[in-house]
């Protein structure tokens, strides 16, 4: 009896392992777990969406009295995040209104682009992509009776994000299998680097642009690792020219495919055996180059694109890698007395490339990559290059490491790095894999890229994940059956394949625990509120809703004076012109911009006229966050435009040596050693500044019914820029000769006690000031 037992349970061991080793079965395990993964991916980024109709419910509902008579289609603008996506908007309601085809009219003989950049205009053609106005234009009829154009556009980066998802999995699962594949999609669908740029209401270039970026490098890989088969290899290119061109009409990275394709072929030789010929790759790159270049060249018909480069990157590279392979290949086969560490083929090409590209990198500035991108390139060196204060201010132009948005990453930072070295040394010294050296190359410098710029947050994230998953390919590789006759004819039977083991189950740990960490940090993201409903705080409350509402009130001829940050969401929101838009495209403006909030009032207002700026039609407006106690004295958190005011001062000071941080900032000791550059009436700079006088003189008024918008009256007696100035008695100035009080708004955010027992209240506050001359 106990002798059926037991064989019954053989038989049923038996039967479940037969049933986990069918392919079938894996398959559908394999493609549940990767439904799933997309499903969480989406969820994270369409709540946003729900959100905001969530708080915009609440806020109709908590302040009806004040937003009784409200534009309603102000309340749509909540689902737009950051500055980006407002022009983005404004663009594809501009063709919706008027036509696709009237794109190439949106330049600065247009009127309709004087709202932005008064008193010239903006040329949108020489500083936007088509890509995101013309699709959201096209698509929006179908859902028009459903939800506003806002609404339709904020949806737009989800569904790029479901086809980069996709994309990114089967471009895995052709590399590495079905394991890296799965894994790979969990870091997309859930790393916050590659959700960020992708979740609803963010309709920003890059997050867009990235399904292609990932398709180009998937058709070029198959036209690699397809290269027997010649015209299915030369078809691939085609198609990865084609997604790589495609990048130039809806990003500025449209730059990134000619270094793909150039470090592709200057790598290549490294991972060509001895009895392999060069030109059958140089053939397929140079036929993924040129349909690559044809898409720049019609781009450039619609949009500003830098040809010389690419053409230089995408052709040069694949022409200069053959040259330098003939080369090293003669070299090795003569009897040159070379030293013996350089002696082979590869060694002698590798020498040489190294040194070129230290070459190339000097020479960059001169073929017409500087700037951003330079700086890109270059990020080491930002101690001994002399950038704008405009270029340095903003914080994608930050290091990721030490900063805030390392979080977005995290650990995959490292081991996207790691995955992309290893992938780059097995292409080219272990298993020569040459259809992996597309993304080894490019992961290796976006995430190089990124240690010095948070800009490419988005794209190291993306090329990250799927670098990092490379990990379980490649230590799955040894395993297979290729990969145990190779490692068996060198090493002997069994070593290899145990150590391939432990690696591999080491490895699956480690990036199951950031894919399970990652998923932490995507879940605290699914209540994101768009800063326009918050007015920048972590608070829902109506104070830009009410703002934009004034001034869409006030006649059309009004100019609004505010910092750039704010330009989008003034003009696009109730079109009255602004000084400058969310761009960053005239430095000479935003010099002059900056100097009209730091200077005092008689220089901001010389300025101001030589603009051509008109008295009681100037609006200048400021916003920051206050705390009054209860006995009438209010101090400034120095949260919003206090501490923006920083690089106002470093930008006016860029061409004036007039503008000097001490002279407005002073550094303070807030404990353990930490030293911060605060705000204080003692420097004269500061005393005397424009916007900081209209901060101390608002909270003045907002017991004041006449002037004040806000869910609570107080008096204030004595206003202080910051709690240093509270603490040590240097009340601010407020006197004010050319400027008066238009609209003060402003709502309770919450409230404390001093340690004394006093209670304070925190306002968020938007001043509205009008030049009387």
């Amino acid at each position: 009896m106990a002798s059926r037992t037991i064989e019954r349970g053989k038989t049923t061991t038996a039967r479940l392992l037969s049933i986990l080793k069918n392919k079938y079965f894996l398959l559908a395990l394999e493609l549940a777990i990767a439904f799933s993964l997309i499903g969480a991916g989406l969820y994270v980024r369409l709540s946003p969406f729900y959100t905001t109709g969530t708080v915009i419910n609440y806020l109709e509902a908590r302040y009806s009295s004040l937003l009784g008579d409200i534009d309603n289609k102000l309340f749509y603008y909540g689902y737009l995040f950051g500055n980006d996506p407002w022009i983005e908007y404004w663009l594809s309601n501009y063709l919706y209104h008027n036509g696709v085809q009237s794109w190439v009219t949106l330049k600065r003989e247009n009127p309709a682009t004087h709202i932005f950049w008064y008193p010239w205009g903006r040329d949108f053609t020489d500083s936007e992509y088509p890509f995101i106005p013309a699709i959201t234009a096209m698509t929006y009829a179908m859902f028009k009776p459903n939800m506003s154009l806002q609404q339709w556009a904020s949806l737009l980066p989800p569904i790029a994000a479901l086809v980069m998802m996709i994309v990114g999995y089967i471009y895995i699962r052709k590399l590495y299998g079905s394991l890296a594949a799965v894994i790979a999609l969990a870091f997309l669908a859930l790393l916050p680097a590659s959700i960020d740029r992708t979740h609803a209401g963010f309709i920003e270039k890059e997050g867009i642009a990235m399904p292609m970026l990932v398709l180009g490098l998937l058709f070029l890989s198959l036209s690699i690792a397809n290269i027997e088969r010649r015209l299915r290899s030369l078809i691939y290119a085609v198609l990865s020219g084609l997604f790589f061109g495609l990048i130039a009409f809806t990003w500025g990275g449209y730059l990134l495919p000619s270094f793909i394709i150039a470090s592709t072929a200057l790598w290549l030789p490294l991972a060509l055996r001895d009895d392999e010929r060069y030109e059958p790759y140089l053939t397929v790159l140079l036929v993924g180059a040129i349909f690559y270049l044809v898409g720049l060249f019609i781009a450039e018909l619609y949009t500003k694109v830098y040809l010389v480069p690419p053409l230089i990157l995408a052709i040069g590279g694949p022409v200069l890698g053959y040259l330098l392979f003939l080369l090293a290949t003669q070299v090795a086969k003569t009897a040159f007395k070379l030293p013996r560490i350089i002696a082979t083929r590869n060694r002698i090409y590798f020498t040489v490339l190294l040194a070129l590209i230290v070459v190339g990198i000097a020479a960059l500035p001169y073929i017409g990559i500087r700037g951003r991108l330079f700086y890109t390139i270059a990020w080491p060196l930002r101690g001994s290059i002399h950038f704008h204060p405009l270029l340095e201010s903003v914080a994608e132009h930050q290091p990721v490491i030490g900063s805030a948005s390392f979080i977005e990453i995290n650990g995959v930072l490292f081991t996207g790095l790691l995955g992309a070295l290893i992938i780059v040394f097995y292409t080219s010294v272990k298993y020569k894999r040459k259809d992996d050296i597309p993304l080894g190359l490019i992961s290796l410098g976006a995430l190089y890229s990124t240690l010095g710029l948070a800009y490419l947050l988005q794209t190291a994230g993306v090329l990250g994940s799927l670098s990092s998953s490379a990990l379980i390919g490649i230590f799955t590789y040894p395993l297979s059956r290729t990969g145990r006759q190779r490692k068996r004819r060198r090493h002997g039977r069994g070593e290899i394949g145990e150590i391939a083991r432990t690696l591999l189950v080491l490895v699956l740990l480690l990036l199951v625990s950031l894919v399970l960490f990652n998923a932490y940090l995507a879940s605290a993201r699914t209540s994101r509120v768009s800063g326009f409903l918050t007015s920048n705080t972590a608070v829902p409350n109506p104070g830009w809703l009410l703002t934009l509402d004034y001034l869409e009130k006030t006649p059309p001829d009004t100019v609004v004076v505010t910092w750039w940050d704010y330009g989008y969401w003034v003009s696009v929101g109730t079109g009255r012109p602004t000084l400058a838009d969310g761009a960053t495209i005239n430095t000479t403006q935003i010099e002059l911009l900056a100097k009209i909030l730091v200077s005092d009032e008689n220089t901001s207002t010389r300025i101001m006229k030589e603009f051509g700026l008109k008295p009681n039609k100037t609006l200048v407006i400021a916003h920051d966050i206050v705390d009054v106690t209860s006995d009438g004295r209010a101090f400034y958190q120095g949260a919003i435009d206090i501490p923006k005011s920083y690089w106002m001062v470093r930008i006016a000071g860029a061409h004036d040596p007039k503008y000097q941080v001490p002279d407005y900032f002073q550094p303070v000791n807030i404990g353990n050693g930490r030293i911060l550059p605060m705000i204080t009436s003692k420097a004269k700079g500061a005393a005397n500044a424009l916007i900081y006088r209209i901060l101390a003189d608002a909270v003045k008024h907002l017991e004041d019914k006449g002037l004040a918008i806000t869910d609570k009256r107080i008096k204030v007696y004595e206003s202080y820029l910051s709690l240093y100035d509270y603490v040590n008695h240097v009340p601010a100035n407020t006197t004010l000769k050319h400027f008066k009080p238009a609209k003060v708004i402003a709502f309770t955010l919450g409230s404390y006690k001093f340690p004394t027992g006093e209670q304070v209240t925190r306002y968020i506050l938007i001043a509205i000031y009008q030049w009387t001359g």
